[in-house]
């Protein structure tokens, strides 16, 4: 039985006393077990950024496999394989055995997926996303994709003789097996709207240029942090900006009141803080699901485009997240796009 706080308990079936208990860390303190899947002598657990085997007789931890995305849903056991459902739609495989990622597939690119649990048959893998019904075999070749009417909702799908009832938000449909063969391709980009081009032109024309001596990386945060803060009236305070791994300190522009740059730790009382990240969306507009430790920009491979994500902390109900996209244009960097994805 998994738990809301990172436990699992095994349950004697006939008295129903507790024969071992085994506690998982909670790196994000998000410890809710969203599932198992059992094997003769391991259980898997899917839980937080983790997915846990263990003992099924001792309850003692054999291996544990992480991204930082997180995961939905129970894994799946499929002959040698457990298969795991990552938040932002990356189907892994690992070896029951190791832990070991043995290949991954891309099923959705939105930046907040709707997913079904995972189902299998004569080793075909099968999920529902919020538009298709995808098909894999067990080496992760996808074999085939049905278009959905509506979006999945993320119940289980139920597999029925030649075929497959799915549950959709208002709708109850039947597919057939076997299909046409179409992967998830990211969204289209939307159409810039008037007033936002005008915008990003009045905040690169009145950014001063960038000082002799700055790198790249430099010029980039200091561009992005101008464009984010230049026209707000929530800069009047102290600003504590943490500056990403192996950025040297350097001079901020579009803060009203006072700004320290330091290494990442807690900031002051009444102190706002910012730090950069990579982007939530990369350069097609589809979820960024890997993130490298270290790692706070997307760049094009020329390096002369990059993303990257400026979060704002004032407090836990106060806090928003941007992704910007800047270019680089002489020697200056002009930002390109500026989109609020997060607020609470």
């Amino acid at each position: 039985v998994g738990t809301y706080d990172a436990e699992l308990f095994c349950l004697s079936a006939t008295t129903g006393k507790p024969r071992w208990r085994c506690t998982f860390p909670r790196p994000n303190y998000r410890g809710e077990v969203s599932g198992l899947a059992l094997s003769e002598t391991r259980v898997f657990a899917a839980q937080d950024t983790f997915v846990h085997a263990v003992d099924r007789q001792t309850g003692k931890p054999l291996w544990r496999f992480t991204r930082e995305d997180g995961f939905v849903h129970a894994p799946l056991l499929v002959g040698s394989l457990v298969l795991a459902l990552s938040q932002l739609g990356l189907l892994c495989a690992l070896d029951a055995a190791t832990g070991t990622l043995l290949w991954s597939r891309r099923v959705s690119t939105e930046l907040h997926p709707v997913l079904t649990p995972l189902c299998t048959q004569d080793d075909v893998v099968y999920v529902g996303t919020e538009s298709q019904l995808l098909a894999f075999d067990t080496t992760g070749k996808p074999l085939w994709a049905h278009a959905a009417p509506e979006t999945f909702s993320e119940t289980p799908l139920w597999l029925v003789e030649q075929g497959f009832i799915a549950n959709h938000f208002h709708t109850l449909a039947r597919f057939e097996p076997g299909g046409s063969l179409t992967l998830p391709t990211p969204p289209p980009s939307p159409t810039p709207n008037p007033a936002t081009v005008k915008l990003l032109a009045d905040l690169n024309a009145q950014r001063p240029p960038a000082p002799p001596g700055l790198t790249d990386s430099q010029k980039v945060l200091r561009a992005a942090f101008d464009a984010r803060f230049r026209f707000t009236d929530e800069t009047a305070g102290l600003g504590v900006v943490e500056l990403p791994p192996g950025v040297a300190p350097f001079t901020l522009t579009g803060w009203k009141g006072k700004v320290v740059l330091r290494e990442p730790k807690p900031a002051p009382k009444d102190a706002t803080s910012v730090s950069f990240a990579l982007p939530l969306r990369d350069f097609d507009s589809a979820a960024v699901i890997d993130h490298p430790k270290g790692a706070w920009a997307l760049w094009n491979r020329d390096r002369t485009e990059v993303k990257l994500h400026l979060r704002t902390y004032v407090s836990s109900l106060n806090a928003t997240g941007y992704d910007l996209r800047l270019k680089k244009v002489g020697p200056e960097w002009i930002v390109t796009e500026r989109e609020m994805l997060w607020i609470s």
